[in-house]
C-alpha cells in the first residue's frame, strides 16, 4: 500500500517544484525592465531635477553627486524645460563640480520654483510636498547624562522591588480566599436547622 502512494507522490512534488520555479522565473523577467537603466525615465525637467536633489539628500558622498550630475545633465538635455531656470542648473552643476553641495541644492531647489509654483494643490493621499530635504538625523550613542538616567531607572526599579517584597502583606490573596471561604461555611453550618443538617 505504502509503494503506490511514494509513487505517486514523487511526480506532485516535482511538478510543485517545477511550478514554483516557472513563477520566480517568471517573476524575474517580468521585473528586468525595471531594473534596467533609463527604461521609463521621465523626460519632464522639473521631475529631473527633483531626482538630482533626492540624490544628494541621501547620498553626498562622490556616488550620489555622480548619479546628481547624470540627472543634471538630463535636465540640460531634455526638451521639457518648462518652469525650470536652466541658468540656475548650470550654476548647480558647477557647484557640485567644486564640491559644494550645500549650494548646489540650493540653487537646484530655487532653479523650480517656477514649475513648483504651477502645480495644483494635493488632493486626497497626495503629499503636495515640494521640497526635497536632507533626511532627519538619527539618534546617536547614549551620552554620560542618558546613561546616568538609564542607572537612575535601574536603581529605582530594583529600590521599588524591594520595597515591595519587604511590605507584602503577611497572606496572600490566595490563602485569603481559602480563609473566607472556610468562614463562609462556618456561617452556612451554624444557620442550618438541626433538620437541615440530618438531611
Amino acid at each position: 500500500m505504502d509503494a503506490p502512494r511514494r509513487v505517486a507522490r514523487g511526480p506532485r512534488i516535482w511538478m510543485s517544484i517545477m511550478a514554483a520555479g516557472m513563477v520566480v522565473v517568471g517573476g524575474l523577467f517580468s521585473a528586468s525592465p525595471a531594473w534596467a537603466h533609463g527604461a521609463g525615465e521621465t523626460e519632464e525637467g522639473y521631475l529631473l531635477v527633483q531626482q538630482a536633489l533626492s540624490h544628494l539628500a541621501h547620498d553626498k558622498t562622490s556616488s550620489g553627486i555622480d548619479s546628481s550630475m547624470e540627472k543634471i545633465g538630463d535636465v540640460l538635455k531634455t526638451m521639457d524645460q518648462e518652469g525650470v531656470n536652466v541658468a540656475e542648473v548650470h550654476q548647480a552643476e558647477a557647484a557640485l563640480e567644486a564640491g559644494q553641495v550645500a549650494k548646489a541644492q540650493a540653487l537646484l531647489q530655487h532653479s523650480i520654483t517656477e514649475a513648483v509654483s504651477k502645480l495644483k494643490p494635493a488632493i486626497g493621499a497626495q503629499t503636495g510636498t515640494t521640497l526635497v530635504l536632507d533626511p532627519m538625523p538619527g539618534r546617536g550613542s547614549l551620552k554620560t547624562e542618558d546613561l546616568g538616567f538609564l542607572a537612575m531607572s535601574v536603581l529605582l526599579l530594583l529600590l521599588g522591588a524591594g520595597l515591595a517584597w519587604r511590605f507584602r502583606p503577611p497572606d496572600s490573596v490566595r490563602a485569603l480566599r481559602r480563609r473566607l471561604k472556610s468562614l463562609a461555611d462556618q456561617v452556612m453550618l451554624q444557620t442550618q436547622t438541626p433538620t437541615e443538617l440530618r438531611s
